[in-house]
């Protein structure tokens, strides 16, 4: 068994650095199996792909990964934000939260991982929010009991306090969805960090007499977004038309029409 040992040891090194992940390694000699754990990374069934492609024959393992708070945090947000069922998000059955969280991370290769700087910034604010003064360390419980209470928009609203967010669009959703007509725009926003259309963002400025610079130059960007989004439709739909045998001419004056209306 030693030199069997030795190379299951040599295999597992080699694939930690390769995942970049630190594997615990031992033997079970009760169940002639190989303990792999390790905390985040890739998925138990990724584990298992590359396993098989090491070579290393009858050699038995049983892999287990465990969770860091960092990615309990990411969890609990995305069962907010990637939750289209808002009614599920304001009523979650959480009776059992660590589960729950830690199930949806099944599947997930590095789960600690923000997806894009907008969950970054969430991310770091929640774990400073559930770290309590004089602790190192974020209380995963304080996270599993706030977000089914309280969503995930007050944690977009601090980092925006803080100046570390300015999403043009999230500065206006933060600001008007209250004054919004529909009234889910709001409860988006609080329980899901969802912004309104941008459409509605920006006609509410426009109508707000009291509107501030910021809120004007906010409304300014997200426009102009709308605009460029509008010329490349533009230039899609002239593009359809000629190759379905439109005449030129006739493409201008739908653009000019469209223009007067």
């Amino acid at each position: 068994m030693t030199i069997k040992a030795t190379a299951v040891r040599a295999a597992i090194r080699e694939l930690g650095a390769t995942v970049e992940v630190f594997f615990d390694l031992d033997y079970d000699s009760s169940q002639r199996a190989w303990n792999l754990s390790w905390s985040d990374g890739p998925s138990v069934g990724a584990v298992r792909v590359l396993l098989a492609d090491k070579g290393l024959g009858e050699v038995t393992f049983k892999p287990y990964r465990s969770y860091t708070v960092t990615a309990i945090a990411l969890s609990a947000i995305r069962a907010c934000t990637d939750n289209d069922d808002l009614s599920e998000v304001m009523h979650p059955r959480w009776a059992n939260r660590t589960w729950l969280l830690e199930s949806a991370l099944t599947d997930v290769d590095y789960p600690a991982e923000p997806r894009s700087p907008r969950e970054r910034v969430m991310l770091e604010f929640l774990l400073e929010a559930a770290t309590s003064p004089g602790h190192q360390h974020p209380d995963s419980t304080w996270i599993e009991r706030k977000i089914p209470r309280e969503g995930v928009g007050w944690i977009l609203e601090r980092a925006m306090g803080a100046g570390r967010h300015t999403d043009p669009i999230d500065l206006l959703t933060f600001a008007y969805a209250e004054a919004s007509p529909d009234p889910m725009h709001l409860l988006r926003w609080r329980w899901q960090a969802r912004p309104m259309p941008a459409e509605v963002a920006v006609s509410l400025v426009y109508q707000d007499a009291d509107a501030g610079v910021a809120d004007f130059l906010a409304a300014l960007t997200v426009n102009t977004q709308l605009q460029a989004a509008i010329e490349q439709r533009s230039t899609v739909l002239s593009h359809c038309a000629r190759t379905k045998g439109a005449h030129p001419q006739d493409i201008t004056k739908a653009i000019e029409e469209g223009r007067r209306a």
